[in-house]
């Protein structure tokens, strides 16, 4: 049988630092990727193919985890639900999908994915590449048999095959990880190389694993740097200078105070615990895992620079220091009341912002900016795009300028804009225009004398028009944008929000702190999908110059479309992950674990989380406005129980979650 491989050169040069690397060539049939002395299945089809014809599909959604970098790739099964109870089991594999079912829910989540394990008589295999340039990765990426595909960050490669089971080995700092059970695979379907079913066991043992095996804790080759006690008091002085909170900022400091080794990890802490956000179990896990590759604790001083820290130990703090101190004279009958006076809250301000002017109630005031941060994917431009159409009828020039959609979904806008009376604009799907050129003529509209009253104006999403983490930009945009407020625009941010919670399990705004106090209201979206076809959204007023209620919305996504209901009822704000505990806990409690630590053992187990986390979520679910769980005494007083009697309506003709109270 011979090879079936379908390599180019554009492909694999992803993988070589100096240059594109040869195609493959000869046989690969070599014995090294057989099972025994047979392949596992001499069919022609190549492993795609067969892939595809298996019923071991998933599709998968990019969630936010506190205190990771990047988010993490959550399977769930094309119901909805996430992927949950013990991988493998017969339960799970029931619920996996076709490929077909599979490609006709993805575009509801952000990605395929495939089941590794048991299948018939031998198991799926894979193994994962990652960052293969980085890691120096090259000559296995090149040789590897199996299907090979690109992976979604397009800096790594997946090979997927079939045969004999084989030992895991999971993530460590080679970038390598193999697995043939209880996992599964993102699949892009950007092939690198086709190839027959084959096994690549004899490959993983032979050649994967001893140079996985290589890895040593970075922490323990890394070498502690002593640095006399002044460089420590100049350090912590520029640590204190900037804001702990920023969780880039955060990692990036403790990264560069890692070669310290004992004297930055004190130094780290110590400044972390400035943060409101300071949670020190986590702080010290976090510690752990930093590799000082090329930074050095030189980059506190350096960042702590450019944000205005001088050092009190330089000359030119010295020179300051030694220049007298002058008072300056008050000016003739200064009076302290008149000085502040223009910080003083007016009786006609305050009745201003009782009286504010709503264009949508409780959510779109008129003549001011607004930011509207959600958690990716959370149904926010569903929801403005349901909203123009509705303002546009009310008689409102609305333009919903939209940097952050692919074409298709920009199509199905339009459809909606030209039924409804709204305006589409599309920076960067037109031909000659950009973000750039917009922002430059919306400069030109501020200085223009016209009307602006009736005019609203959506950006989804803000990041597309500004970096967010750089406070001079975000500045600059926002005083763009308060110049076309002057002239009675309503501004409307659509933005992200960060990647973890904060202690409260509260969402925190993707951006600069400044963001916040620049803009007149920010309003969070919390979301949560409340069956595969449902997600349900409500608004959490945070800063504000109005006043504004929680109001929920219910996304349906149907195969005609997408349709937005405003609800009369206030929902609980939940996430993904509160809603998925939620459903858990219901379940459990019908099953008769009403005691507190019945339950949430068995919430643990069914979420395959930790009993604190769970501890932790049920508290949140009955202490939030609106709670949907509530928790009393138990009548002989020992302990917690958790009782139905009530049910809250969750999605339209069905009752998916209940509340529990005495």
């Amino acid at each position: 049988m011979s090879s079936n491989t379908n390599l180019t050169e554009t492909n694999r040069g992803m993988f070589d630092n100096g240059g594109y690397l040869p195609a493959i060539t000869g046989d690969i049939e070599s014995s090294q990727y057989k099972h025994g002395d047979q392949y596992i299945n001499q069919a022609p089809a190549d492993t795609l193919s067969q892939m595809k014809a298996s019923k071991r599909w998933l599709v998968y959604k990019l969630e936010w985890v506190k205190n990771k970098l990047e988010p993490d790739k959550i399977p769930y099964y094309v119901s909805g639900t996430r992927r949950n109870g013990t991988l493998d089991s017969d339960a799970d594999i029931q619920q996996l999908a076709t490929y077909e079912d599979a490609k006709s829910v993805v575009s509801h989540y952000d990605g395929l994915g495939f089941a590794l394990g048991k299948d018939g008589e031998g198991y799926w295999q894979g193994v994962d590449l990652d960052e293969v340039a980085t890691n120096n990765l090259s000559s296995f990426a090149n040789e590897i048999g199996g299907y090979v595909e690109k992976s979604p960050s397009g800096l790594g490669c997946h090979a997927i095959g079939y045969g004999r089971a084989f030992k895991t080995l999971g993530p460590n700092s080679t970038g390598i990880e193999v697995y043939a059970e209880r996992r599964y695979f993102t699949v892009t379907e950007d092939a690198i190389q086709h190839s027959p079913l084959i096994c690549l066991a004899d490959y993983v043992e032979t050649k994967l694993a001893p140079a996985h095996s290589a890895f040593r804790d970075p922490a323990s080759k890394t070498e502690e740097i002593a640095v006399p006690p002044q460089t420590v008091t100049e350090l912590r002085s520029a640590l204190l200078h900037m804001r702990a909170d920023d969780y880039h900022q955060w990692i990036n400091m403790g990264m560069a105070l890692r070669g310290l080794g004992s004297t930055g990890r004190g130094l780290w802490l110590d400044w972390s615990a400035t943060s409101e956000k300071f949670d020190p179990k986590e702080a010290s896990k976090k510690w752990e895992t930093f590799e000082p590759h090329s930074t050095s604790y030189q980059a506190v001083f350096a960042e702590a620079q450019r944000q205005g820290w001088l050092n009190p130990n330089s000359n030119a703090a010295r020179k300051l220091e030694a220049t007298p101190k002058v008072k300056q004279k008050a000016p003739d009958g200064f009076a302290l009341k008149s000085f502040l006076e223009e910080y003083t809250l007016t009786k006609s301000e305050a009745d201003k912002m009782l009286n504010q002017k709503f264009i949508v109630p409780n959510l779109i005031p008129q003549g001011s900016i607004n930011v509207y941060p959600s958690p990716p994917n959370g149904g926010k431009t569903s929801i403005f795009t349901y909203l123009s159409g509705n303002m546009a009828r009310d008689g409102y020039e609305v333009f919903y300028i939209n940097a952050d959609a692919n074409l298709s979904q920009l199509k199905a806008q339009k459809a909606k804009a030209e039924n409804s009376g709204f305006i589409i604009l599309a920076p960067d799907a037109k031909d000659s225009v950009s973000v750039a050129g917009l922002l430059n003529d919306l400069r030109k509209l501020a200085n223009f004398n016209v009307e602006l009253s009736q005019a609203v104006l959506i950006f989804d999403t803000m990041k597309k028009f500004t970096d967010m983490l750089d406070k001079k930009q975000v500045k600059e945009f926002i005083a763009l944008l308060r110049s076309l407020v002057a002239n009675g625009a309503t501004i409307c941010l659509l933005g992200h929000t960060n990647k973890y919670l904060d202690k409260d399990g509260n969402l925190i705004f993707e951006g600069v702190g400044d963001l916040r106090a620049d803009v007149d209201n920010m309003i969070y979206l919390y979301s949560s999908l409340a069956s595969e076809r449902v997600r349900e959204v409500t608004t959490a007023p945070d800063k504000t110059r109005a006043m504004f209620k929680p109001i929920s919305f219910r996304i349906h996504f149907g195969e005609d479309g997408v349709e937005v209901e405003e609800l009369q009822n206030v929902l609980p704000r939940l996430t993904d992950e509160l809603r998925k505990t939620l459903n858990v806990a219901i379940a459990g409690i019908k099953a008769g674990n009403r005691q507190q630590e019945a339950l949430v053992q068995y919430c643990s187990e069914e979420t395959m989380q930790g009993v604190n986390k769970i501890r932790e979520q049920l508290r949140m679910l009955f202490e939030m406005e609106n709670a949907p769980l509530i928790r009393k005494r138990a009548s002989n007083g020992n302990g917690y129980v958790f009782n139905e009697a009530g049910q809250i309506e969750i999605v339209h003709g069905g009752n998916l979650a209940f509340m529990l109270q005495k």
